[in-house]
């Protein structure tokens, strides 16, 4: 049987776009669509699809309307047994019209919905009674308000939990409706409504949680004000809290106050605690304006328990509620790299003992016995990369661990802190420290009181024996950590850093899914291409610094580095330089393929030197196949294309003399080599190389690998001997004739 029941307006949702905000007589239109909707059938839909048994009552007509509106919610399990016939009558109808900034304006015609007659109402009273005595009711005023009165006096009368949706706010004031108030668990307005209800303006939190506590005097245990930016503002048995987001760039906010009260309603039926149920709520809302409808928006539970993106301020949130011996926990976290020391990292969690007070234990600690295994195909090999670990107890309660890079004469050590603020009246136990394997650990205690959150903050900070200034890692890693200030000073520091990169990476356009999307690629270049990456021996990794290509440098700059030097062309030059550092081992490549010039590898690490394996192992099947993938020459050419594209940016003429143009004449060197005349097509080909496409890497029945004039790489070796020329050009006769000496000397 069904634990929530929601009962309220069943619609046809008619959707438009227009790309005016100016009010006239006729607005152009687009994307125009009709769906399912309705506030109690949206409800229903999200808590259903959240794995709960829903009832669904309300009013349509015996249209064709009536036959779109509810299959959607039948077809994933919504029992709609409950919902009755209008006879003679529409159902219910709204014009939905979303301008550019999301904010959608709704025309409403109730038709059915406001059409109940008597025996309906007792079918209606009928099928709610016969809900299981803990159920949750979630309910709306959007329909005939003796209607909406006989339900919530009936669920009043079985002592049901009712979350309650005051729109519109005419409606819920009349006299029918307004009687009930005493009896709702939750109420649940938008800014707007709370104004009307009131009577009084509603513009700041402030506002809002004056106009809770007003709505309180009602008898009400929880409301919960839902604000424009995407939170809210409650009150809780006399206790007042906000429900803070990221700022969001709505697509389409149709339906997001359903999912709100849905998800609100999913929440306590589970026995959520107010905080940790609104903070479900609020996610369930702000993921659904990001997508454009009503019901087809509603999130699956990843996502709303999934981590956010905070773009703007270049940090992860999570948050997550823990029950346990009949004690619930709400964890906030928030995670950052330090954008203004990108040698440090700072998880901070706040900890809020939401029913119960005691002692709470803090663990923490460093792991020396990590490996790769994240990506599935991977972990059959060894992962380790770290050796030689020791662990030793630093200054002020800091853990350090000192190691070895197993591939490389390469020293590490990481050191990390760990702080807990609170209340005054907390007090932190003495802690103590224990070691596990390649582990250690420290732990504290600590007295919470139910409802004052505790703040945890663990910083850490890694350092190798490649950072210029820090000869001794282990001394740099615990003076960083010690020079840290608070968690405020370092977010606010790591803030305007951040900030600076982010006004130039970030994209604004109309369309609001393309701009998220750009904007998405635009953060992760920020974030790889940076001021400290420019001045270490880094390239440009695929898809990032991560374990799934082994730290191997593609050709992954060219989609990059444009980017990156169109607004900060200083960001370019480190990748650029990691390239020319190993010019030479491009050259020896060449010469022993029996080439000229540099052939630059297709998989690239420390030395230059090609790193692609000559097999690869396939998880699917299980076998070995033969990777033939170093013959994507191409990677060359997009060396010479990012040379000549940092200078045109920059117009820095020293790279272009010093080193760019001997990248660009060098790589031309080896294109002119290894083309070849055709005397047949009286043209000159490209043998046995493959293109960007992998899967199209030999002919049938050959032996040796590779294809004859991809399309790509004989267009990309044209315009390299062509930019050759150009780039000559630019050069004085002396530094001509420097270049020519140096190439000899190579």
């Amino acid at each position: 049987m069904a634990n929530l029941v929601s009962f309220g307006s069943i619609n046809i949702d008619f959707q438009m776009r227009v790309d005016e905000t100016e009010q006239r007589e006729t607005l152009r239109a687009r994307d125009f669509s009709g769906m399912a909707g309705g506030k109690a059938a949206n409800r229903a839909y999200l808590a259903r699809k959240l794995g709960h048994d829903v009832r669904l009552i309300g009013m349509v007509g015996d249209d064709d309307f009536a036959r779109d509106a509810l299959p959607p919610l039948g077809s994933i399990g919504v029992d709609v047994s409950a919902v009755g016939i209008a006879q003679g009558m529409s159902t219910a109808v709204s014009f939905i019209v979303v301008p550019p900034d999301g904010k959608k304006r709704i025309t409403l015609a109730g038709n059915a919905k406001e059409a109940w007659s008597a025996a309906q109402r007792d079918a209606a009273v009928r099928a709610l009674d016969s809900a299981p005595r803990d159920s949750i009711v979630s309910a709306d005023a959007e329909i005939d308000a003796d209607a909406c009165a006989a339900l919530l006096a009936a669920a009043s009368r079985r002592r049901l939990r009712i979350v309650f949706d005051p729109s519109p706010p005419d409606h819920a004031l009349g006299e029918a409706i307004r009687r009930q108030w005493p009896a709702l668990h939750v109420l649940a307005p938008n800014v707007e409504e709370a104004s009307k209800l009131i009577r009084v303006s509603t513009r700041s939190e402030g506002d809002a949680l004056r106009a809770a506590r007003r709505l309180c005097e009602s008898g009400i245990a929880l409301v919960c004000i839902k604000l424009d930016n995407g939170g809210c503002a409650a009150v809780a048995q006399g206790r007042a809290f906000v429900v803070r987001v990221p700022k969001i760039e709505p697509v389409d906010t149709t339906g997001a106050g359903d999912a709100f009260t849905g998800a609100l309603s999913v929440a306590l039926a589970e026995n959520q605690p107010p905080e940790a149920a609104l903070c479900f709520a609020t996610a369930a809302a702000n993921i659904t304006v990001t997508r454009w409808g009503s019901q087809s928006t509603a999130p699956d539970r990843y996502e709303i328990d999934a981590q956010v993106l905070d773009m703007r301020n270049a940090r992860v949130l999570r948050t997550l509620v823990l029950r346990a011996d009949d004690a619930t926990t709400l964890i906030e976290e928030v995670r950052y790299t330090s954008f203004a020391n990108c040698s440090t990292f700072v998880i901070m969690w706040r900890v809020t003992a939401c029913d119960w007070s005691g002692e709470l234990e803090v663990a923490d600690g460093i792991d020396g016995a990590v490996r790769n295994a994240i990506i599935e195909r991977v972990r059959r090999f060894g992962g380790r990369h770290i050796g030689s670990v020791v662990h030793r107890d630093g200054p002020e309660g800091m853990l350090l661990l000192e190691a070895k890079l197993t591939g490389a004469s390469v020293d590490i050590a990481l050191a990390t802190r760990t702080r807990i603020d609170g209340q005054p009246r907390i007090q932190i136990g003495a802690g103590h420290t224990w070691t596990e394997s390649e582990a250690c650990f420290r732990s504290s205690r600590v007295r919470v009181e139910k409802g004052v959150p505790v703040v945890i903050t663990k910083t850490a900070s890694v350092h190798t024996s490649r950072d210029p200034l820090a000869p001794n890692p282990a001394d740099a890693a615990l003076a960083t950590l010690s020079r840290c200030g608070g968690a405020d000073a370092m977010y606010q520091a790591h803030r305007r850093a951040w900030l600076a990169a982010w006004r130039s990476a970030r994209v604004i356009c109309a369309d609001k899914p393309l701009s998220r999307a750009l904007n998405l690629r635009g953060f992760k270049v920020a974030q790889t291409v940076t001021a400290h990456s420019a001045i270490e021996d880094l390239g440009v990794s695929a898809r990032g610094w991560q374990e799934g290509y082994h730290g191997h440098i593609f050709w992954d700059d060219l989609f990059v580095l444009p980017t990156a030097g169109r607004t900060q062309p200083d960001h370019a030059l480190g990748p650029l330089m990691y390239r020319y550092r190993r010019l030479n081992a491009a050259r020896l490549a060449a010469r022993d393929a029996g080439h000229e010039g540099a052939m630059y590898p297709w998989r690239s690490a420390a030395t230059g030197e090609e790193e692609t394996p000559r097999y690869q192992f396939n998880p699917l099947d299980g076998h070995w196949l033969r990777d033939d993938t170093r013959l994507e020459r191409h990677v060359g050419a997009s060396v010479a294309w990012n040379a000549w594209g940092y200078y045109r940016a920059s117009g820095d003429q020293e790279f272009l003399r010093a080193r760019g143009v001997e990248m660009i004449v060098e790589i031309a060197r080896f294109w002119a080599s290894a083309a070849r005349f055709d005397a047949t097509r009286g043209r000159y080909v490209i043998r046995g190389v493959i293109g960007p496409d992998e899967y199209h890497n030999e002919y049938p029945g050959v032996a040796l690998p590779g294809l004859d004039n991809n399309a790509y790489t004989n267009v990309m070796a044209m315009w390299t001997l062509r930019s050759a020329g150009y780039a000559l050009a630019r050069l004085s006769k002396a530094d001509h004739a420097a270049l020519v000496y140096h190439r000899a000397a190579a």
